[in-house]
């Protein structure tokens, strides 16, 4: 299954971070496994403890990220004896 996006949103407190089009509408911080926003991350301060991948300013255009590529589903394999694959 494939689920596309119609933005980004903040992994802590689900604000929108960009608008449909992919462009932030704040500042950001994109950490290993973790979007904050600008006030999450103030709040919150995680630097202290996660990897920074890239702080992502203001009218940045994040369409060809892989933050606004579709969210991926595929069905789970069950052998005969109803084991997971």
């Amino acid at each position: 299954m494939i689920f596309p996006k119609d933005c980004i949103l903040c992994d802590v407190c689900n604000a929108e971070i960009t608008d449909n089009t992919f462009i932030a509408n704040q500042d950001c911080f994109w950490f290993k496994d973790w979007l904050y926003c600008n006030n999450c991350n103030e709040k919150y301060n995680p630097k202290s403890e996660l990897e920074l991948i890239m702080e992502i300013k203001k009218d940045n255009d994040l369409s060809n990220s892989d933050l606004a590529k579709p969210i991926i589903i595929t069905p789970i394999e069950k052998t005969d004896d109803n084991n997971l694959v």
